[in-house]
């Protein structure tokens, strides 16, 4: 097997789609030394938001997302960037546990590691 298809096969499993979930939108800022995410999520079609002070984006994405339903259990969380260099994509890969108790995997990639992470949790939510 060669590398090129080894990448295709982990896009195909880790990186496809969540399905009927969506980031619109992220927020996150710190003022102060008190983080402030905003969050904005389509779950089924339906959208739903909210903002949180004292906590960050994961936290934030997890709390929305188990408030609708899609609960998310992160057992841990793993950051890279695919390449060297400052323009390099980030790798962030989620170990979680389903609503069915077993351990899955979920990943997100994107020129930011904020945006990769969120994605990957987002994916979580999906499985």
């Amino acid at each position: 097997m060669t590398a090129a298809e080894l990448l295709t096969i982990f896009e195909r499993c880790y990186l496809e789609p969540a399905g009927a979930m969506a980031i619109i939108a992220l927020g996150s800022t710190q003022l102060d030394g008190v983080a402030r995410t905003d969050l904005r999520i389509r779950i089924d079609g339906v959208e739903h938001s909210a903002e949180h002070h004292g906590i960050g984006p994961v936290e934030a994405l997890t709390r929305l997302l188990g408030e609708h339903g899609r609960p998310v259990d992160i057992i841990s969380l793993h950051q890279t960037s695919l390449r060297a260099g400052n323009d390099s994509e980030a790798l962030t890969l989620v170990e979680h546990r389903d609503r069915a108790g077993r351990i899955r995997w979920a990943a997100g990639r994107d020129r930011s590691v904020l945006t990769a992470t969120v994605h990957a949790v987002a994916r979580c939510a999906a499985t």
